[in-house]
């Protein structure tokens, strides 16, 4: 299963999913990528803006597209973006 996530460091996250390309990915997975971030879980307001902006197939794409040490970052800014 493409699912399995490998943990890189005490607060870093990564999926295992090899070469697949970010389209190929499920919601599924990402819920569980999400669900396996310490920064998203501490904060369940942001966890929950994740899980709800993922929905989206490209913003899932992008989600997946870029680095992994970038992502919580990412979905913070658009937490931000869409609270002002």
């Amino acid at each position: 299963m493409f699912s399995q996530v490998v943990a890189t460091g005490e607060d870093s996250w990564a999926p295992s999913i090899g070469s697949l390309p970010p389209d190929v990915i499920t919601v599924k997975e990402v819920v569980e990528l999400i669900s396996s971030s310490p920064e998203l879980r501490a904060n369940l307001d942001l966890y929950y803006f994740a899980l709800e902006h993922i929905r989206d197939k490209t913003t899932r794409e992008i989600f997946m597209s870029i680095p992994e040490d970038m992502r919580v970052w990412w979905i913070t800014k658009a937490y931000e973006k869409r609270a002002q």
